[in-house]
């Protein structure tokens, strides 16, 4: 099996919301490189904690209107 077979999205969010949320440029086959630094420093948590499922099973994506850039300047949002 593979780790998308295993774990997979789930059926409540798109990958591309997810991929658009947390910085990864599919078609560039890049992700932001301080990803890590803004979970590690709770940041993350900081934002997204308000926006928990009222089934209390993870967030809701649908009301999250963030994206994660490093370099605004370059990743345009087409979405």
């Amino acid at each position: 099996e593979t780790d998308k077979e295993l774990f997979g999205a789930g059926p409540v969010r798109q990958l591309k919301k997810f991929f658009s949320c947390f910085g990864v440029h599919v078609r560039q086959l890049i992700t932001e490189q301080k990803l890590c630094d803004f979970v590690v420093s709770g940041n993350l948590h900081d934002e997204f904690v308000g926006n928990m499922r009222s089934n209390g099973m993870g967030i809701d994506y649908d009301e999250i209107n963030f994206r994660f850039h490093e370099l605004i300047s370059i990743h345009k949002d087409n979405h």
